[in-house]
């Protein structure tokens, strides 16, 4: 299983041992991202990534904020539907169609990533793109904390929900030590996995 919180909860359930392994997006891990990316046109100008999977409007108002303070293009990724009114804002900066290799190019191209999502802020991580990430939903606080134990395991805990007058860019030593915490849970979770699929 993936999650802290969970292992401890289905291990009461099912009585005996639960592993905790990283999520396959992290055992792919960085080249393997990168391999598969595949190009889409984003124009020239440096942009901010947006993908919310939450319903908080709020959000989207900060990274369009954030944009326009920093003269920077957005390039978003949208949920349609009546479900959805939060991204009625973005929706004008809209890239349709995107694929999962096209959307690890358009985080590995972006200048920051604004996201509630769990595997574009792994992405994120793993391609050492500066990120934000907010809570998805408070009314279902359980929906965040695979991002919170990620961000955690990353060292990275400050990018939670860090208030846009505060964004800075995440500095190498910071990104080394992300890399080393993150490269010895991944060995783990495979050396796991290997002997138990024996």
């Amino acid at each position: 299983i993936r999650d802290v919180q969970c292992r401890e909860q289905l291990s009461q359930i099912v009585k005996g041992n639960v592993y905790t392994v990283v999520d396959p997006v992290v055992l792919l891990g960085r080249s393997a991202l990168l391999q598969r990316q595949k190009s889409i046109e984003l124009g020239k100008k440096p942009y901010i990534f947006c993908y919310f999977l939450g319903n908080k409007a709020v959000h989207r108002k900060k990274a369009i904020e954030y944009a326009e303070q920093n003269a920077l293009a957005i390039k978003a990724v949208v949920n349609c539907g009546f479900d959805f009114k939060a991204d009625k804002d973005l929706q004008k900066y809209a890239i349709w169609d995107v694929d999962p290799n096209q959307f690890i190019f358009c985080i590995q191209n972006a200048k920051f990533v604004f996201t509630d999502s769990f595997h574009a802020t792994v992405i994120s991580i793993l391609l050492h793109k500066d990120f934000v990430v907010f809570e998805k939903d408070n009314n279902r606080p359980t929906q965040n904390i695979r991002i919170k134990e990620f961000l955690s395991l990353a060292g990275l805990d400050e990018r939670w929900e860090m208030p846009i007058n505060q964004l800075t860019n995440i500095d190498i030593r910071k990104w080394n030590a992300a890399d080393e915490r993150i490269n010895v849970a991944r060995q783990k979770s495979f050396d796991y996995l290997m002997e138990a699929l024996k």
